[in-house]
């Protein structure tokens, strides 16, 4: 009976035992004391994180907090529109084992929300622009962060602003609460320009000539090396004169277009052929020539033109000796003309001539061998002439006189004069007149030599 009633009296004091044995022992253990609340966030769905848990071993179904007031904590000053960290303290109760804690719970309002693109359009700018606004095309807002406070990172490595085409723009933004958002833009590298089209002289084609027309245009793009170039001249007579409208169109690559309208005239601008046998001519004191006869050929490439349409002006007097020209001119119907110069010579090539009597008399003392000469020139002056030599001696017989006539120009000639002297009583001596003829040979001879020589001298000097 003493140890039925020893037991009862235990079981009846393990509560006070137990008590006693965790009055000074830490019974709670607590978890999530740190919670993060996305801004803006209902914090009534975040008060239920933290919590408490008994230590190992010890069970409590009917544990309760307060979580509102605690050391002057209350919830209303949780503001989850403004990013920090708010103080809340915790009570628990363990009823069954008499137990309270109090821990403070942080609630850290946080930014989970990364900036959007408000704004982003395609992005078009012309082929070899320098820089890029890329900001002008976007627009971008946070959920907390003003706008000047996101960072905006563009990634432009891959884009050549010389090359036309379509890029991919990689835009980074970030907000202070380094919450990151990636977009890709796509950038169009264009080409607006249209090629320039510059007529660099009037287009003029002569009439049949086959002709490059681009070489009367320049050309140029500001991106295309080589656009293409189309010529439309589909109204021009190329056989035919006249002015005709022609259209001059270039494409770009990007399908730019220029148009530049013109007219080609089409003219006969190539001279008449001439063609002469000589451009000098060397003719006779008074020999008639027709200067006609000097043309070789007289044609045009377009009109029908031929030796009578050649006009010639000269001043040559074929009756004075000098220097004349003759310009052969042949023009055609559209004005062209051909004209050449024929340098001509008159010159005085004939020889003075002589008109002397031949002299027959008995008197010696009569004879005068400067008398009864006359002397005549083509050219119509004064010639001079002298008595070269003669063999007369005052005895009968036959002799001779040698006579030198020399013009202006250096024509010479000699003129050899008889001469009889009669004897009254027929006594001839032929022995002397022989003497004579040789004597006047040999000098003849000697006059002559001197004649040419002096002759060639005046003939340079013309």
């Amino acid at each position: 009976g003493d140890i039925v009633k020893k037991l009862w009296i235990m079981i009846l004091l393990m509560p006070i035992i137990t008590v006693k044995l965790y009055a000074n022992t830490t019974i709670f253990i607590w978890h999530n004391t740190i919670v993060e609340v996305p801004l803006h966030a209902n914090i009534e769905a975040f008060l239920g994180i933290p919590y408490a848990s008994l230590s190992e071993g010890l069970k409590d179904e009917n544990l309760f907090y307060e979580k509102n007031g605690v050391n002057y904590t209350f919830i209303s000053v949780i503001n989850t529109s403004i990013l920090k960290d708010y103080r809340l303290d915790y009570k628990v109760s363990s009823p069954r084992y008499n137990k309270t804690a109090i821990q403070t719970i942080t609630f850290r309002i946080v930014d989970l929300e990364p900036p959007v693109l408000t704004k982003g359009i395609l992005i078009e700018v012309p082929v070899k622009s320098k820089t890029i606004d890329y900001m002008k095309y976007i627009d971008y807002s946070d959920n907390y962060d003003a706008k000047e406070h996101i960072s905006v990172t563009i990634d432009t490595n891959s884009i050549n602003l010389n090359q036309i085409g379509f890029y991919k723009v990689h835009i980074i933004l970030m907000d202070r609460s380094f919450n990151q958002s990636r977009y890709e833009l796509t950038l169009h590298i264009k080409d607006y320009q249209s090629p320039q089209i510059v007529e660099t002289s009037n287009p003029v084609v002569n009439i049949g000539d086959s002709v490059d027309l681009m070489q009367f245009y320049l050309i140029s793009d500001n991106y295309d090396a080589s656009p293409n170039i189309f010529i439309l001249d589909s109204e021009v007579r190329y056989h035919e004169l006249g002015r005709y409208p022609i259209r001059i169109e270039a494409f770009d690559q990007s399908g730019n277009h220029a148009v530049y309208d013109s007219f080609i005239e089409i003219k006969d601008i190539e001279k008449p052929v001439l063609s002469l046998k000589t451009n000098q001519l060397v003719l006779p004191l008074g020999e008639n020539i027709n200067l006609y006869d000097l043309i070789i050929k007289a044609k045009d490439n377009y009109d029908t033109i031929d030796i009578n349409d050649v006009l010639i002006e000269t001043d040559l007097d074929i009756n004075k000796v000098g220097y004349y020209e003759a310009i052969y001119e042949l023009k055609d119907n559209s004005n062209n003309v051909s004209a050449y110069k024929v340098n001509i010579i008159v010159r005085d090539t004939k020889a003075p001539v002589f008109d002397i009597e031949p002299i027959e008399t008995y008197d010696y003392d009569s004879i005068d061998l400067t008398d009864q000469i006359s002397v005549s020139d083509d050219s119509g002056k004064p010639v001079n002439w002298v008595l070269v030599e003669t063999n007369l001696v005052a005895q009968p017989g036959k002799y001779q006189a040698l006579y030198l006539a020399i013009d202006a120009y250096g024509n010479h000639t000699y003129h050899l004069r008889h001469i009889t002297l009669l004897a009254s009583d027929s006594s001839d001596t032929p022995t002397g007149a022989m003497i004579a003829y040789t004597i006047f040979g040999m000098l003849s001879i000697s006059v002559l030599a001197y004649g040419m020589y002096y002759y060639r001298i005046k003939k340079h000097r013309l």
